[in-house]
């Protein structure tokens, strides 16, 4: 009769799981999900889907400049819609409202076409005086603005 040490049986286990977890999680990643098993949104690159179909006029901005984004991409601003301008120096900018900050002050996020110049803490967009709060890259700000 052979015998088997337990030590050797709890090595073979342990071996068995983490390779069998290996081999399982080589597959497609599913989409993230939070604690309640619901789906994440990638407001990045709705965000980015916004900016590429009102530059090539699938989305376009109303007399005020509002535009109302389509169900597919209305999570990519707090209120579904975004506002749109152009600056003679930083072209295209839409604004893409966060969350409120503060009492009557909004919390958003700017895209600008081209690079605004440094170090502006202030930019007019329409009536609005944004306020840049930091620079996250070339094209795009934290801003609050008073509402």
């Amino acid at each position: 009769m052979i015998r088997i040490a337990p030590a050797a049986v709890g090595f073979f286990a342990l071996s068995s799981l983490v390779l069998t977890s290996l081999l399982v999680g080589c597959g497609k990643k599913p989409p993230a999900t939070d604690a309640s098993g619901a789906q994440l949104n990638d407001y990045t690159s709705m965000r980015a889907k916004v900016i590429n179909r009102i530059k090539n006029g699938t989305l376009a901005a109303d007399g005020a400049g509002v535009v109302q984004l389509p169900p597919d991409l209305e999570g990519a601003a707090a209120d579904g819609r975004v506002l749109v301008a152009n600056d003679p120096k930083a072209g295209l900018l839409v604004l893409f409202k966060v969350m409120p900050s503060g009492p009557n002050e909004i919390m958003a996020l700017l895209y600008t076409e081209r690079p605004l110049p440094p170090p502006p803490s202030e930019i007019s967009f329409g009536p609005l005086s944004l306020k840049i709060r930091r620079r996250i890259d070339e094209h795009w700000s934290e801003i609050s603005y008073r509402a």
